[in-house]
C-alpha cells in the first residue's frame, strides 16, 4: 500500500469538505476554488472522490449553480474543465500585461483603490499562468516576474509627492511598497490639513471672503441693481483705468446704460446736452419782441419833425 492511500484511509470525508467553500460564479475566486477542490481530490480515495464530486456541485450557488444544473459530471477533471471554460479568464495574458503597466494613480484616487487596481490585475494574471503552466519551476519564475512587474508599475504609476519617497525606501514586494505609500499618504494629508489657507480673495470687488464666481457685482444686474453697481465704482477713491480689461467689463454709465465708460464720458449725453442748449438758444431769440415797419416809420418822421422845430 502506498504511503498516498494510507494518508487517504485516515483523513475522513468530514475533514476533506473542509477544503470546499461555495463558490457563486466569480472570476476572480475562482482559481482559489479550484485549488481547494484539488487538494481535496489529491487526499481522497477513489471512493471518496465521488462522493466530493457530488460535494462540490452542492457548492456551488448563484451563476455556477444555474449553468452547472443543466450539465451532467462524472469526475473532478469534467468539472474543472467546465468551471475554467465558464467563468476563467476571458483576456489574453497580453492583454492583461498591458493592462498592468498602463496602471497610474489617478488625481482623486487614494492609495488603497489603486493598490487593489493592481492585485486584481496581477491576481487574473497568476491565474492564467497557473492554468496554462504545467512545469512547476517554470511556474514559480513566471510568477515571480509579474510580481515583479507589479512592483515597478505600482511605484512608476504612484503621485510624484509620494513616489520619490517610497522608491527611495527600495521595497522588495508589493505588499511592502503599499504599506510604505499608505504611511506616507498619511503623513502628506496631516501636513496639508495643518497648512493654513489663503484667504479667499475676489478679483472684482477686491474684497476677501468670497470669489469672483459668488461676487455680487459680477453677477448681471437688473435695473435695480445696476445703480447700486454703478455707484460702486463711481464713488471709489480710484478713478478706473480704461486700459483695464477688467476695468472695462466693470464700469457702466448711468445715462445710456452701456459698458466701458461712465456718465461723464458719455457721448450720448454729451450731444443731447449740446442738442438742448442749441433748441434753447433758438426759443429765447423767437421770444425777444422785434420793432414792426409801422413804428420804426413812425419813429422816423417824429425825429424829423423834432429837428424841424429845433431849427
Amino acid at each position: 500500500m502506498s504511503v498516498k492511500s494510507e494518508v487517504s484511509e485516515k483523513i475522513t470525508l468530514s475533514v476533506l469538505t473542509k477544503f470546499i467553500k461555495t463558490y457563486n460564479g466569480d472570476r476572480e475566486s475562482l482559481p482559489a476554488f479550484l485549488t481547494n477542490c484539488d487538494n481535496a481530490m489529491s487526499l481522497a480515495t477513489p471512493d471518496q472522490q465521488n462522493v466530493l464530486c457530488k460535494f462540490i456541485i452542492s457548492q456551488l450557488e448563484g451563476k455556477a449553480q444555474v449553468v452547472c444544473s443543466l450539465k451532467t459530471f462524472s469526475t473532478w477533471d469534467e468539472i474543472k474543465k467546465f468551471l475554467k471554460s465558464t467563468f476563467g479568464e476571458k483576456k489574453h495574458s497580453t492583454h492583461l500585461l498591458v493592462d498592468l503597466q498602463n496602471c497610474k494613480q489617478s488625481i482623486n484616487e487614494d492609495v488603497t483603490n489603486y493598490s487593489l487596481r493592481i492585485e486584481q490585475i496581477l491576481t487574473r494574471i497568476q491565474s492564467d499562468i497557473h492554468n496554462s503552466c504545467k512545469d512547476s519551476k517554470e511556474l514559480l519564475g513566471r510568477i515571480a516576474a509579474m510580481e515583479d512587474l507589479a512592483l515597478n508599475t505600482f511605484l512608476l504609476g504612484l503621485n510624484s509627492n509620494i513616489s520619490t519617497i517610497v522608491r527611495c525606501r527600495n521595497p522588495s514586494t508589493l505588499n511592502e511598497a503599499v504599506q510604505h505609500a499608505l504611511q506616507e499618504e498619511k503623513l502628506f494629508n496631516l501636513t496639508k490639513s495643518s497648512t493654513p489657507k489663503s484667504p479667499k480673495q475676489c478679483s472684482v470687488c477686491n474684497k476677501f471672503g468670497h470669489i469672483s464666481s459668488n461676487c455680487y457685482f459680477n453677477k448681471k444686474p437688473n435695473r435695480s441693481n445696476s445703480q447700486t453697481h454703478n455707484s460702486f465704482h463711481l464713488n471709489s477713491n480710484s478713478k478706473p483705468n480704461p486700459n483695464n480689461h477688467n476695468n472695462f467689463n466693470r464700469i457702466s454709465c448711468n445715462y445710456c446704460k452701456n459698458l466701458g465708460h461712465t456718465i461723464d464720458q458719455c457721448r450720448k449725453r454729451q450731444y443731447n446736452m449740446a442738442r438742448r442748449e442749441n433748441n434753447n438758444s433758438a426759443q429765447r431769440d423767437q421770444q425777444i419782441p422785434r420793432p414792426s415797419t409801422s413804428n420804426v416809420k413812425h419813429c422816423t418822421i417824429t425825429e424829423s419833425q423834432d429837428d424841424d422845430n429845433l431849427n
